[in-house]
């Protein structure tokens, strides 16, 4: 099984990925509580720290608009569900998630130019299904980085999951990288250069 094309991997490098992306979402926070008039609260965003941990940003309801940072974002109703929305800054949209786009601001995924994984050619087996994956159990989504040691019954089967493809996955690059690395063991050791040659 190879790793795929050249074009694979350069689209899947060159896509800004959604489940690799800073986001807050709505219904999350509404579980929360978080959404109570002029409570100043600091809401826990993974990837905003220092590397991939999480940062915090403080968060307020106020007017109508939730504040988080110091960015007003516009907080709606559903037109026939009782449940929150995001109004997108950018498009004036409606959204269940918002997005850290290049500029710092908290918008919805087409302002922020983001794609799904699986609409990205992959050149690495079952890495989309791992970044969904590792998304629903609230992990960092880079394939190999450490799971949450406990996590509610009903998402044990997404963490065995996990492992089980991210297991297939290493003996995959594994079974690629070894034939290359053989053929260059196999070419024997190089002379030095003689770089008196190279003057003359």
């Amino acid at each position: 099984m190879g790793l795929g094309g050249l074009s694979g991997r350069r689209e899947a490098r060159e896509a800004r990925l959604v489940e690799l992306s800073v986001s807050v979402n709505v219904d999350r926070l509404d579980r929360e509580g978080i959404f109570f008039a002029h409570a100043v609260t600091q809401l826990q965003v993974p990837g905003i720290g220092e590397g991939s941990t999480a940062g915090s940003l403080p968060a307020r309801l106020e007017a109508g608009k939730f504040w988080l940072g110091d960015q007003a974002i516009p907080l709606r109703w559903h037109p026939q569900l009782p449940q929150r929305l995001w109004g997108c800054v950018g498009c004036d949209r409606n959204c269940r998630f918002l997005f850290l786009d290049d500029g710092g601001r908290w918008v919805c995924r087409t302002c922020a130019k983001l794609t799904y994984a699986c609409r990205v050619a992959s050149p690495l087996l079952g890495l989309h299904r791992i970044y969904s994956l590792r998304r629903y159990v609230s992990a960092d989504p880079r394939p190999f980085t450490p799971l949450p040691v406990r996590r509610r019954k009903k998402q044990w089967p997404a963490l065995c999951e996990i492992r089980r493809l991210e297991q297939a996955l290493l003996v995959a690059v594994r079974a690629d990288a070894i034939p290359v690395l053989q053929s260059i063991l196999d070419d024997g050791p190089r002379r030095p250069r003689d770089h008196s040659l190279d003057a003359g």
